[in-house]
């Protein structure tokens, strides 16, 4: 299986845990390769060019769905080259902030925000994932300007805080 983002993200560790009981259940090992990079891009084009055997097969999340919207120049087409097989999950997203912010609420961070135009970052698992759309979503809807810092680093991605910029 291969998951399109790096060792440790909250996918790969889905991923992994699927594996195993796939392994249990088919009798065979089922091995998790990470083919990180471009919002899963470099994954996906792994995937759509691998034999069609069915023993290729790739976990998507959010930036699947966003890939096409926000880039012309994929190296497939999602809707011919991929069809579903399950769904494995969800997750929650939270909004946390650095010790050095000292915005308590929401309205607190955005009245920062404001007063410090660029001033404040935040951190997504790279373009186009929901963890971007996010900080989009909350920047258009509150009218501040925050500095957007796509990261593969797991460490980054898993906390996704604001902090001075």
């Amino acid at each position: 299986m291969i998951v399109p983002f790096p060792a440790g993200a909250t996918l790969d560790a889905v991923v992994r845990m699927v594996g195993e009981r796939m392994a249990e259940g088919l009798k065979q090992s089922v091995v998790v390769e990470n083919k990180t990079g471009a919002s899963g891009i470099i994954g996906l084009s792994a995937a759509a060019k691998s034999a069609p055997d069915g023993y290729t097969m790739v976990s998507v999340s959010n930036s699947f769905a966003a890939n096409p919207i926000l880039r012309k120049d994929l190296p497939f087409d999602a809707a011919r080259d991929f069809a579903p097989v399950a769904f494995i999950g969800a997750t929650p997203h939270v909004l946390a902030v650095n010790p050095s912010v000292t915005a308590n609420t929401v309205k607190e961070l955005v009245e920062q925000a404001r007063q410090r135009p660029g001033g404040l970052s935040y951190g997504s698992g790279g373009a186009g994932t929901i963890s971007h759309f996010a900080g989009e979503l909350l920047k258009s809807a509150a009218g501040i300007d925050l500095v957007h810092v796509p990261s593969g680093d797991k460490v980054l991605r898993s906390r996704q805080r604001f902090r001075p910029a």
